[in-house]
C-alpha cells in the first residue's frame, strides 16, 4: 500500500471514527456496560456468595482487557507517529495510552499474583486461559479500531471498546469508593481504650521478655523499629517491630529493662531456634528469641500458633471460596527445617481440628522449655482475638468493612470463629498443664472485631490496602486482620489488668478473659 493511499485511509477512518463516537451504538453500549461494571462491583462489595468466583473472574478479565487495549494502542501510536507527522494529539494520546498500560501491568501482576494463590490445579489453568485470552481479545480489538489500512470491523470494534471502557469504569467506581472507605478508616482509627491511668507493675529488678508472633510484634503498625523491616536503605529481618505494640505500652515501677524480640511470621520453633528470612534479602538470618536460662526476668507474654495453623491462608480461603469449610484446603507444604507440620489437604474444617492438634504436641514441647529457661517469671500466654463478628452484615452498605463481612457469610465466620475457640481452648489448657497462665481478649474485644460498634470501634483491621512492588508484590498491608493501634492498646490494658488481679478471682474452668469472665482494672 502506498504512502497516499494510507494517509487516506486514515482520513477516512477518523472521519468514520467521530461519526461513531459521537452518536449511535457505541454510546449505549458504553452505558449499557457502565451500568453492568457497576452491578457487577456492587455484587461483588455486597457479596453475592454465589456468583462470587464468576463476578471476580469477569472483573479480573476486564482489567486484563485494559491492558491488551492499552498496550496495543500505544504501539499502535507510536508507529503511526513514526510513518506520519507525529501532532500534539498523538503524542497525548502516546502518553495517555502508555500510562493506561503501565498501571494495568502493574495492577494486573499484584492482583494475578494474590488470586494464584488461592488457586490449585484445574482452576489455576482456567483462570491463566481466561487472562490470557481477554487481553489478546482485546488487543485484536483495539488493532481492528486503530489500523489505518483497512476499516473492516471498525464499527463492531470501536462498540465493543467502548463497552469495555464502560464496563471498567462502573467497576472502578464502587472499587475506588471502597478503596477510599478502606483508607479513610485505616487513617481514623480511634486511639482505643485509655491506659495512660493504668498502674505500674513492679517486678523489682527483674526484667521483661516479649516473645511471640506479629500479634505481639505490632505488624501493620509502622514505622517499624530499626534492622527490622527491608528497606532500600539495607537488609532487616521481617520481623516488623513496633513501638506502638503492647510489650512497648505496658509500664513498670521501678523502670525494668525490656527484650522484644517477638517476630512477625513466627512459629513455635522460632522461639528457640533460628531461621533464615524468605524476605527481600534471603540471606538474613533471624535470631532464636530465647536462649539460655535467665534467672533475671520477672514477666515473659508470648502469642504463638496462629502461624502454625496458616490462619492467613485459611482466611484466604474462605475469602475466595463459598461453603469453604466444606471446600479442599490444599494444604502448604511441610518445612522441616522449622518443624512446620500440617495435615493432609482435605475438607477445612476437619483440616482445622486436625492443624490444632498438631500444634498442641508443639506447645506440649515449648511451655515447659519456657518455664526452665526462666524460672523467676510469671509467664502469661495470651489467646487470640476473634477475626469475625458473629453479627449479621448491613444490606446496602459499600464501605470496605461491610464488604469483608458480606465477602464471609455468617455462617463461615462463625466456623472460623470456632476454629479460633478450638486453638484457644487448646493453648488455655496446656498452659495450664505447664503450670503456666492464660488469658484471652475474647472478652475485651467483643463487639470491636472488624465492623465493631462499640465505642472505640474496631480493634482489628481488616482489609487495610498497601500496594508494593517486586518479589513479595501483595494488594494488602501485613497490618490486614492484625490488631490496630486501638487493639495494641487493649493488649496492654488486658495485660497489666490480668497481672494486677489476684489470682484467687480467676476460674479456671474458663479462660480469664474469656465471653463469661472478662478481666477488669
Amino acid at each position: 500500500m502506498s504512502r497516499m493511499q494510507a494517509d487516506e485511509g486514515q482520513i477516512r477512518f477518523s472521519k468514520a471514527l467521530r461519526k461513531e463516537e459521537l452518536r449511535g451504538l457505541p454510546n449505549v453500549v458504553f452505558a449499557v456496560m457502565f451500568i453492568v461494571g457497576l452491578g457487577l462491583g456492587t455484587a461483588i462489595v455486597l457479596g453475592v456468595d454465589v456468583l462470587v468466583n464468576v463476578l471476580l473472574l469477569v472483573a479480573m478479565a476486564s482489567l486484563h482487557g485494559v491492558l491488551g487495549t492499552a498496550t496495543v494502542g500505544f504501539v499502535v501510536e507510536v508507529v503511526t507517529a513514526r510513518t506520519q507527522k507525529w501532532t500534539d494529539l498523538s503524542r497525548r494520546a502516546s502518553l495517555v495510552l502508555g500510562l493506561l498500560a503501565v498501571a494495568s501491568l502493574a495492577g494486573s501482576f499484584i492482583l494475578d499474583r494474590f488470586a494464584l494463590r488461592g488457586l490449585r490445579g484445574e482452576p489455576r489453568v482456567w483462570f491463566v486461559l481466561v487472562m490470557i485470552t481477554a487481553t489478546l481479545a482485546s488487543g485484536l480489538l483495539t488493532f481492528r479500531v486503530l489500523s489505518p489500512r483497512t476499516d473492516w470491523l471498525q464499527g463492531p470494534s470501536i462498540s465493543a471498546l467502548k463497552g469495555l471502557a464502560g464496563f471498567c469504569c462502573g467497576a472502578v467506581a464502587i472499587v475506588a469508593a471502597v478503596g477510599a472507605s478502606a483508607w479513610y478508616r485505616n487513617v481514623t482509627v480511634s486511639d482505643g481504650p485509655p491506659i495512660t491511668e493504668l498502674a505500674s507493675m513492679n517486678f523489682g529488678s527483674k526484667s521483661y521478655v516479649s516473645l511471640g508472633d506479629s500479634y505481639s510484634a505490632g505488624e501493620g503498625l509502622r514505622p517499624f523499629k530499626p534492622g527490622t523491616e527491608s528497606t532500600a536503605f539495607g537488609p532487616g529481618h521481617g520481623c516488623h517491630r513496633s513501638k506502638k505494640a503492647y510489650p512497648e505500652l505496658v509500664k513498670f515501677k521501678p523502670s525494668s529493662a525490656e527484650r522484644f524480640v517477638a517476630c512477625s511470621g513466627a512459629v513455635a520453633y522460632d522461639v528457640f531456634h533460628s531461621y533464615r528470612s524468605s524476605g527481600r534479602f534471603a540471606n538474613v538470618v533471624v535470631p532464636a528469641q530465647s536462649g539460655q536460662i535467665e534467672n533475671g526476668v520477672g514477666l515473659v507474654t508470648i502469642t504463638m500458633g496462629g502461624n502454625d495453623v496458616v490462619f492467613s491462608k485459611v482466611v484466604l480461603h474462605c475469602f475466595l471460596h463459598t461453603s469453604c469449610m466444606r471446600k479442599i484446603f490444599h494444604s502448604p507444604p511441610d518445612d522441616p527445617k522449622r518443624d512446620l507440620r500440617f495435615p493432609a489437604t482435605q475438607p477445612l474444617l476437619p483440616w482445622g481440628k486436625a492443624a490444632v492438634k498438631i500444634v498442641q504436641s508443639k506447645v506440649d514441647l515449648l511451655y515447659p522449655r519456657i518455664k526452665l529457661t526462666y524460672p523467676q517469671a510469671r509467664i502469661l500466654v495470651i489467646g487470640y482475638p476473634y477475626l469475625f463478628p458473629d453479627k449479621g452484615a448491613p444490606i446496602f452498605h459499600l464501605n470496605d468493612c461491610q464488604s469483608i463481612l458480606r465477602r464471609f457469610s455468617r455462617g463461615e465466620r462463625r466456623a472460623v470463629r470456632g476454629l479460633e475457640d478450638d486453638l484457644n481452648e487448646m493453648l488455655y489448657q496446656r498452659a495450664l498443664a505447664a503450670g503456666i497462665e492464660f488469658v484471652s481478649p475474647a472478652a475485651g474485644w467483643d463487639g470491636h472485631e472488624p465492623c465493631g460498634s462499640k465505642a472505640h470501634g474496631q480493634y482489628t483491621n481488616s482489609i487495610k490496602p498497601y500496594v508494593r512492588f517486586g518479589k513479595f508484590a501483595n494488594p494488602v498491608d501485613g497490618g490486614t486482620f492484625h490488631p490496630n493501634r486501638a487493639g495494641q492498646r487493649e493488649l496492654a490494658r488486658l495485660v497489666t489488668c490480668y497481672l494486677r488481679s489476684p489470682k484467687a478471682t480467676l476460674f479456671p474452668v474458663a479462660a480469664p478473659g474469656s465471653l463469661g469472665h472478662p478481666v477488669l482494672c
